[in-house]
């Protein structure tokens, strides 16, 4: 089990505490991440969890620009990219095969309720569910925990507050 640092102020982080668990999971909040801001901490230990320091950033919809790879990248990430992952994808072997050198994946937010339907009982979301208790860092914004939360399906863990 790895135990998250306490950031105190606006961001709240959760250690897992589950039998076979081995990932580390960062849930952040408290405004958009900016160089030199609040997020930089807790980002940075978030890249630092993944071993290959490599940062695959989930998102269903096409990515907007390429601040937050830069942003990663910055933090110390030998790679950040965004992969688009809906219905249409969720399933298929050459995703996996695409995310399998990833040792970090963090969801960027928007519309839990899609999130949900699209990764609810897909290949996508049981090899996350793997590579979580091997050891793989999971990250997200704090009012996405819902995703997650229900996803309990999702990763299968226990959250505690620190």
């Amino acid at each position: 089990m790895k135990l998250l640092p306490f950031w105190w102020g606006l961001i709240f982080l959760f250690s897992i505490s589950s039998a076979n668990a081995q990932g580390a999971l960062l849930l952040v909040g408290g405004g958009s991440e900016q160089h030199g801001g609040w997020s930089d901490a807790p980002y940075q230990w978030f890249v630092q969890q993944a071993e290959n320091k490599k940062v695959a950033i989930i998102s269903y919809a096409p990515e907007e620009d390429s601040w937050l790879s830069q942003y990663f990248v910055s933090l110390g990430a030998a790679e950040a990219r965004h992969f688009q992952i809906d219905a249409s994808n969720a399933n298929e072997a050459s995703l996996i095969e695409q995310l399998s050198s990833f040792d970090a994946f963090f969801f960027k937010g928007g519309d839990q309720w899609k999130y949900y339907r699209y990764y609810q009982a897909s290949r996508f979301a049981d090899w996350l569910r793997i590579r979580f208790e091997q050891g793989a860092a999971i990250g997200e914004p704090l009012q996405e925990w819902p995703f997650l939360a229900n996803g309990i399906s999702l990763l299968k863990m226990e959250v505690c507050y620190l």
